[in-house]
């Protein structure tokens, strides 16, 4: 993983993580006016290997070696905030899905230990969310199994009412995410699509009916395996993805 201006890095400023898989310049543009808000930290996360816009090379840049989904781009960030610069809490973006200060500040002091505050409406609540080291450590990991997106944040819902914690949705438009990455990635990789979707129906059931992965007992929800899907794009792994690229950070 490639890496630019660590040294700017502060624990002690609300951070706001932006993970960007293709639109790196668009973000650049329409978030210029909230990008001048001093209390406020800055740091992006690239999942596609973007040339950097002139406006954003002053920020903290993590560029993966390559694109490790949606799931495995939160647990870079996950990671880098909590087990690297020890942050208790964060505030997760994505380029395409704007916002404004009122709207982090409600994020943020919505999001507690036991609850995600997911800005967005009609189930785009990962789209901009908080989120907490203790929540995080709860529930685990972000599942990587759902190939590069659909169903990772269904999947995260479920394991999160299952330890008695929940995601909640301060009711802003979706309009305001364009979808960028999700759209494009659905239309090149619908096999992935078909897969991820069979794969949560297989871990929870038709009807999220099951309380242990896959019906089996002696997992707990947090427990995460790594199946053929996933080493079918990315190699015999054995580990996540995300963990490869965050291992020499």
């Amino acid at each position: 993983m490639k890496t630019y201006n660590l040294d700017t890095i502060s624990k002690e400023k609300r951070t706001v993580f932006v993970l960007t898989y293709m639109g790196m310049d668009y973000f650049s543009k329409w978030s210029t006016e909230i990008r001048a808000t001093t209390d406020l930290q800055f740091i992006i996360v690239d999942n596609g290997s973007q040339t950097i816009p002139e406006s954003l090379t002053k920020y903290p840049i993590f560029q993966t070696s390559q694109n490790v989904g949606c799931a495995g781009g939160w647990n870079v960030i996950s990671n880098i905030a909590f087990n690297v610069y020890g942050m208790d809490k964060i505030i997760i973006a994505q380029d395409d899905a704007m916002f404004n200060i009122s709207m982090l500040n409600d994020v943020w002091e919505h999001s507690t230990d036991d609850v995600i505050a997911g800005a967005y409406n009609r189930s785009f609540e990962f789209s901009l969310f908080g989120l907490t080291k203790v929540f995080w450590n709860t529930v685990g990991m972000f599942d990587e199994n759902f190939i590069y997106v659909t169903g990772e944040d269904d999947d995260y819902k479920h394991r999160a009412k299952l330890y008695n914690k929940k995601v909640i949705s301060l009711n802003y438009s979706a309009d305001m995410n364009r979808s960028l990455t999700s759209r494009h990635i659905t239309e090149v990789a619908k096999p992935a699509n078909i897969y991820n979707l069979e794969y949560i129906k297989s871990k929870w059931g038709s009807k999220y009916e099951l309380t242990c992965p896959f019906g089996d007992t002696s997992m707990s929800p947090k427990d995460l395996l790594i199946f053929d899907g996933l080493r079918d794009v990315y190699g015999n792994i054995d580990k996540f993805p995300s963990l490869y690229e965050t291992e020499n950070v």
